[in-house]
């Protein structure tokens, strides 16, 4: 069971490329990015009876997040060149942004809503409901481990010691065109539109699709990014959306 938790959450971590790949965080298979593929099936027998864990035993959000602000102006209206770096270079300053709030819904061959808290690079809280399975499932990472919530109980298990994915080598050839829209906030903050398309085969896996980003005016960071298209022939739709300023006390969850 660990095992197939696990390796959904990698596959969708591909998708999200332009999102959760920096955070460290991956998404569940062939769906947002992570969508499972349609071979997989979401239903878990051995955890169906599991009664829902309680989230705030292990991460609580702490006070209201502030947000950076800015004018919506004119200008600038920017190259194909220039607003590819914009987008890629927003990704790449998630490795400083902490700590922040990545919400994630993809919808496909399958339905994934999750929430994962970075409180530091190697201090998070991940939940998520992979439809049809109603259940809420938990991982919380600190340092070299990882804990899930399985069969009604913390799990510990050692993080993933995969090499780290080099975002930057991944996104600039599969980012295949990148256009100014324009401005326009979300949640308040003023940003900078950027429509893109994406072509990735990594893995075994084959991700295109077309987007777009918003990329906060000020702070220069992603705060939404939505992409339509295929994980290796299914369709998807995926959102993200992200919010900075939260602090989070993230505690090793007791067995």
């Amino acid at each position: 069971m660990k095992n197939y938790l696990s390796s959904c959450l990698k596959v969708t971590g591909i998708v999200l490329v332009l999102a959760s790949f920096l955070s460290g965080c991956s998404l569940p298979k062939a769906t947002t990015t992570p969508f499972p593929s349609p071979t997989a099936t979401a239903t878990e027998p051995d955890d169906t009876d599991t009664p829902e864990p309680t989230i705030a035993a292990t991460s609580t959000p702490i006070p209201t997040p502030t947000q950076p602000q800015a004018t919506l102006t004119a200008g600038p209206t920017l190259s194909p060149s220039s607003a590819k770096d914009m987008l890629i270079n927003a990704f790449l300053k998630l490795a400083s942004a902490y700590p922040y709030r990545l919400t994630e819904t993809t919808r496909g061959a399958t339905t994934l809503d999750r929430t994962t808290d970075y409180a530091a690079a190697d201090r998070i809280h991940s939940s998520w409901v992979l439809a049809p399975n109603p259940e809420t499932r938990q991982t919380v990472t600190i340092g070299n481990e990882t804990w899930w919530y399985l069969n009604g109980k913390w799990e510990t298990t050692p993080s993933q010691t995969d090499a780290p994915v080099d975002l930057y080598s991944l996104l600039t050839p599969g980012i295949q065109s990148v256009q100014f829209v324009g401005q326009e906030p979300v949640m308040n903050i003023p940003c900078f539109v950027l429509s893109y398309t994406l072509t990735i085969n990594t893995s075994g896996i084959s991700i295109s699709g077309n987007g777009k980003a918003w990329i906060g005016i000020s702070d220069s960071l992603p705060h939404q990014v939505t992409l339509d298209g295929t994980i290796s022939g299914s369709p998807f739709t995926t959102l993200l959306v992200y919010s900075y300023g939260i602090q989070f006390d993230i505690q090793q969850p007791v067995p």
